[in-house]
C-alpha cells in the first residue's frame, strides 16, 4: 500500500483528470517530472508531492499534518514570447487555467478521493517563469496546495 503523501497526490491527480477544464490535458503523478522539450507542444499537467509538516497535538500522540502537493503546468509556446503581443491570449488562457485548477481544490475543500485531507490554502509560484519563457519558449507555473490531515 503507498504511503499517505503518494495517496493525497494521487487523489490530487485523479481529480483533475475527473474534471474538465477550459483547456483539455490529463494529468500525471510523477516522482522525476523531466520530460524531452520535443514534447512539450502539448499541455502537461504534472502532479508531485512535494513535503510534510507534522506537528503533535497536546499530550497526546495524535498529530496534525500538512502534506504540501505540487502541480506544474507547462506548455511549450507556439511564437516567440519575446515579440510583443505574439503570445499574450495564449498566455492569458494558461494563467487563466492555472487559477481555474486552484479554485477547483479550493471550493472542494475536502480532497475527493481522500475526505480526511482537508484543504488548507495554496501557493502559485510562479504564476509563470519569465526564465523559461525567455531561454526556452515554455510557459511554466506550479501551483503549491497544502492539505491538513489529522493522524491519531
Amino acid at each position: 500500500m503507498a504511503g499517505q503523501a503518494t495517496q493525497i497526490a494521487e487523489a490530487v491527480k485523479d481529480s483533475l483528470n475527473a474534471t474538465t477544464f477550459g483547456k483539455a490535458f490529463s494529468a500525471a503523478r510523477l516522482f522525476l517530472p523531466l520530460f524531452d522539450f520535443s514534447v512539450m507542444d502539448d499541455l502537461h499537467v504534472t502532479v508531485a508531492s512535494k513535503s510534510i509538516e507534522a506537528e503533535i497535538l497536546g499530550r497526546s500522540s495524535a498529530t496534525s499534518e500538512k502534506h504540501l502537493v505540487d502541480v506544474a503546468v507547462q506548455q511549450r509556446l507556439a511564437g516567440d514570447p519575446a515579440k510583443e503581443s505574439t503570445n499574450d491570449s495564449e498566455l492569458d488562457d494558461l494563467c487563466e487555467l492555472v487559477e481555474d485548477i486552484a479554485d477547483h481544490f479550493r471550493q472542494a475543500g475536502t480532497l475527493p478521493g481522500f475526505a480526511s485531507a482537508t484543504y488548507a490554502g495554496h501557493a502559485i509560484e510562479p504564476l509563470y517563469s519569465p526564465q523559461h519563457l525567455k531561454e526556452q519558449k515554455m510557459f511554466t507555473s506550479v501551483i503549491t496546495f497544502t492539505y491538513s490531515v489529522q493522524r491519531a
